[in-house]
């Protein structure tokens, strides 16, 4: 169970196909891939999403530097399109370690550090590329609920298999 979250929804298996589109999108980078996962998602979130406000995840400012491009706003923009749901951004993440290479004990133990940098919409629907072991969308849900967010659920393309994809 994912704390803080009420759902979680994934569309794949972190694995083959759903693992090289992930791969694509965060390094490529290749934005137009973007509207390929928010396909799927779109599919997945039914109507799960009325009412709520999209919120990408927040990449690590580095990162998005680096990259030049965010997956889980591309993702955000395309399945507003889709859902005909608004996107906030109401959400900062500070730099530091890595998520990447971290064993699953010492990303849970650390999450990243997230903030609310505006109020967020009091209906949430988190959106990410991928979850591994939901620490980074755990760290987005507390910060969202402190900030006054009532409910708050997620939707992510991909799902690693120590991923978990409950509700609260």
């Amino acid at each position: 169970m994912l704390p803080g979250l009420d759902v979680v929804t994934g569309t794949a298996p972190y694995e083959g196909a759903a693992r090289d589109l992930v791969a694509a999108l965060k390094f490529g980078p290749r934005p137009a891939l973007a509207g390929v996962a928010a396909a799927a998602m779109a599919r997945a979130a039914g109507v799960g999403g009325r009412g709520a406000t999209l919120v990408p995840v927040p990449p690590a400012p580095r990162r998005l530097h680096r990259r030049g491009l965010d997956p889980a706003d591309a993702i955000a923009a395309s399945l507003s399109r889709r859902l005909d749901l608004p996107v906030a951004c109401p959400l900062a993440r500070s730099t530091g370690r890595r998520q990447v290479g971290r064993s699953r004990a010492e990303r849970l133990a650390t999450p990243p550090e997230v903030r609310c940098v505006e109020p967020p919409p009091a209906r949430v629907l988190l959106v990410d590329d991928v979850v591994t072991t939901g620490a980074t969308l755990a760290a987005c849900a507390r910060a969202l609920r402190a900030e006054g967010a009532s409910r708050v659920s997620a939707i992510v393309f991909a799902v690693a298999s120590g991923g978990r994809t409950h509700g609260r």
